[in-house]
């Protein structure tokens, strides 16, 4: 019996960029050292170790938020690291570099910028927004942030800071960003692209 050949199924973790594949694809297999995190002036290293482990299973070895230091990840083919297990490690410790440096921030910006600081503060992964905020006062924003450059990183919590004035995207919403964030209309332009600079591990899951 003849039939079609079933499609591969895809590989969710095939652009994880702990390949270079999409870079040179004549070197599929070299590894991406870095992780850049634009809105901290940051580039940590990645380092890789081998380890007596199930091939499937890695481990990670991070310092402190904030704290300079390589990422150590721990698996038993460092050439070929398993990347499900690898984007799973990274995702949770981008969750906990975001947590330790985003409330600080949005509080900071607003007493520069002169309004109430939120009620709350919530880090999370969203698929399709930056930041919202909520009518109690809570502000959740995207923990990708940490990869964009930071004025697109200010203009996203200002924008979220002067919902606290006005819930809505009316023009009285609009002079109040433009006139905390003069480049409002260039940033929110650029923020349309801005998923682009986030790895798609450190996207949505």
């Amino acid at each position: 019996i003849c039939g079609k050949v079933p499609p591969a199924p895809q590989d969710a973790y095939a652009d994880l960029p702990l390949l270079a594949g999409l870079v040179n694809p004549d070197n599929l297999h070299d590894k991406v050292t870095t992780i850049e995190l634009r809105a901290q002036h940051r580039t940590i290293e990645i380092r890789y170790v081998k380890a007596r482990m199930l091939p499937n299973l890695a481990r990670i070895h991070a310092p402190s938020p904030g704290e300079k230091g390589p990422l150590v990840l721990y698996c038993d083919n460092p050439s070929q690291p398993p990347r499900q297990a690898v984007a799973e490690l990274l995702h949770e410790w981008l969750r906990d570099e975001a947590k330790a440096f985003l409330p600080d921030y949005i509080n900071t910006v607003a007493d520069e910028v002169g309004i109430k600081r939120p009620t709350e503060i919530r880090i999370g992964f969203q698929r399709t927004l930056w930041g919202s905020r909520s009518v109690s006062g809570r502000i959740s924003v995207n923990a990708p942030l940490l990869f964009l450059p930071p004025g697109l990183l200010r203009h996203v919590v200002v924008h979220e800071l002067c919902h606290t004035q006005y819930m809505n995207h009316g023009r009285r919403f609009h002079l109040l960003l433009e006139r905390l964030d003069p480049e409002a209309d260039r940033h929110a332009a650029e923020l349309k692209n801005a998923e682009t600079l986030v790895p798609l591990w450190a996207r949505s899951t």
